[in-house]
């Protein structure tokens, strides 16, 4: 299975968002739907809400240590950050430095 990136999960929340912007996304839906690790998941979740962008609740049952669930929601910082940083937009913005080159260079 390939490495599970913070970028991916903020992108997967960014489309969520969109479909239920209410709602928080649990994070063992996630690793079900997915076929992820849940720790996989919880790890970049906290690495996100290290940076601010994104909200992270952890809820537990009593007799159970550490997380049980984790339910997870894109902040604004996040959309702003997804926005900026998005890897299409860059592959976007280097075609369209080299149509610009290009149409110099043919004039």
């Amino acid at each position: 299975m390939r490495n599970f990136s913070a970028n991916r999960l903020l992108k997967i929340l960014h489309d969520f968002n969109v479909n239920k912007p209410a709602e928080r996304l649990s994070g063992r839906k996630l690793s079900k739907e997915r076929n992820i690790k849940f720790d996989d998941i919880y790890r970049q979740a906290q690495y996100l809400r290290d940076k601010g962008l994104i909200e992270l609740k952890e809820s537990n049952e009593i007799g159970r240590v550490g997380p049980v669930d984790i339910h997870m929601k894109i902040t604004a910082s996040g959309i702003d950050y997804l926005g900026s940083n998005c890897f299409i937009k860059k592959v976007g913005r280097v075609i369209g430095k080299l149509f610009e080159i290009l149409i110099k260079i043919f004039k």
